[in-house]
């Protein structure tokens, strides 16, 4: 046995659990809590009704439109010139849009320290992404967007921590059907991955492994609006996504210290699908200058089956002694919230703002979204 590991036999049986809790790796178990988190908010990003309208040229949201009105493009400027109101529904609709979109949170999620030896983990995700989509008919669009991000995350009681560079790829669609809508999205991320911990049993060793991930993810979400005598409109809905999170196998090296205690550990494929069931909100004003205000908001029920965030791995220096470890569970029922307003301006550009929370007896997620974007 490589000497670091005879330190063992000689510590009492109260020290025991905190050495093995440094041996065992469980930073490695945190790698999906942030690609998961990414890729939820942009797969969210690219089929929300808030922003499958952004392009205009026709009703609100998904409200039924009226019946268009034929207007050449010579006529349709010229009422833009001289009108203060927005053009008729149909009159010249922009047919392309470009928008980018800045957006990212943070989580925490809580371990079992006492059953499953699962420590807290937070961890941090966010980017920019950029997209174009073009308007096939007044009732549909497609679009393909680009993103670059990161994320990062760390176990409580400094037992390690992590981060990625990441780049996202999409694309997504929206079709009409009266008041009733369907969207999806398809995307796929790559992460450039380096993890590190430290082990201080024989003397102070850093421990590094560098690896990428990669990230495979698709979301359709269906709803109907319900225009109430409030003014306000209902949008019930119901969603499905699916991701599948693969980090390969992969080992660790010493940067400081010894590699004695590193750690090889197993490929591993996390799948992680969420179903949704909600209920969209929204309220729209328009202004005489030929703007629109919009306000919404979301409240939903979330499930979320996840892989156990269990790893096999060895030591390195003991390939042998092999053993699993593992992570914090993540939480299956959440509540959604969403709250955001967007300004719609007659000159084809707008801006929104949105804020989203989730909240589960043992984690919590906040994150934000601003998006400027531009119609012709």
């Amino acid at each position: 046995m490589p000497g670091g590991f005879q330190i063992l036999t000689g510590l009492a049986p109260a020290q025991l659990p905190g050495a093995l809790t440094q041996l065992s790796g469980e930073s490695g178990t945190a790698t999906q809590q942030g690609g998961v988190h990414l890729a939820n908010l942009y797969l969210s990003l690219l089929t929300d009704p808030s922003a499958a309208d952004r392009n205009g040229g026709g009703a609100m949201g998904f409200a039924a439109e009226r019946p268009a009105v034929d207007l050449s493009p010579a006529i349709a400027s010229a009422y833009a010139a001289v009108g203060k109101a927005p053009l008729p529904q149909g009159a010249a609709a922009p047919r392309w849009n470009v928008w980018g979109t800045a957006f990212g949170g943070s989580s925490k999620t809580n371990g079992d320290a006492v059953l499953v030896g699962s420590r807290d983990v937070r961890s941090s995700a966010g980017g920019f992404a950029a997209g174009a989509d073009y308007r096939l008919s007044a009732d549909t669009h497609l679009g393909f967007s680009l993103a670059g991000g990161a994320t990062s995350w760390s176990l409580a009681a400094d037992l390690g921590n992590g981060r990625s560079d990441v780049l996202l790829a999409g694309v997504y669609g929206s079709h009409k059907f009266g008041a009733a809508y369907v969207s999806g999205a398809v995307s796929y991320g790559n992460y450039w991955t380096s993890s590190f911990r430290a082990v201080r049993l024989a003397g102070a060793d850093t421990l590094r492994a560098d690896f990428n991930a990669q990230d495979l993810g698709a979301r359709i979400e269906g709803g109907y609006r319900i225009p109430l005598w409030t003014a306000l409109d209902v949008t019930p809905y119901a969603a499905i996504q699916v991701q599948g999170f693969r980090t390969p196998s992969y080992g660790e090296t010493a940067t400081v210290g010894s590699a004695q205690f590193a750690l090889n550990y197993d490929a591993r494929t996390v799948t992680a699908v969420r179903s949704e069931l909600g209920s969209r909100i929204d309220k729209s004003w328009h202004v005489s200058d030929g703007s629109a205000l919009d306000l919404f908001g979301k409240a939903a029920w979330a499930h979320d089956e996840i892989s156990d965030p269990r790893l096999n791995v060895s030591f390195v220096g003991l390939p042998v002694a092999s053993f699993a470890v593992n992570g914090a569970t993540p939480a299956r029922d959440l509540v959604l919230v969403t709250a955001g307003a967007e300004w719609k301006f007659r000159s084809g550009i707008s801006v929104m703002a949105k804020f989203d929370g989730e909240f589960a007896e043992r984690s919590v997620t906040y994150a934000g979204t601003a998006r400027l974007s531009y119609a012709w």
